[in-house]
């Protein structure tokens, strides 16, 4: 699905801009590391409480999170 690929190319570059480790995210996201890295290469379809939790700590919209916009804000 691109929207899945769009995401996850967009979570792996926000959390690299903010120095994070996958890691690190997974610790956030309560999920373990290979569920997080799942989500970066996108085989995951997120709920709707996180895809709005991601937008929320990266300080982005969720349309730009799913390549809907490249306006962040």
């Amino acid at each position: 699905m691109e929207i899945l690929e769009s995401l996850g190319q967009r979570l792996s570059l926000l959390r690299q801009e903010k120095g994070l480790h996958q890691k690190d995210m997974a610790a956030h996201l309560d999920v373990t590391l290979r569920h997080y890295q799942r989500m970066e290469h996108g085989d995951v379809n997120l709920s709707a409480t996180t895809l709005c939790g991601l937008a929320d700590y990266f300080g982005v919209t969720t349309d730009y999170l799913l390549g809907r916009s490249d306006v962040r804000g």
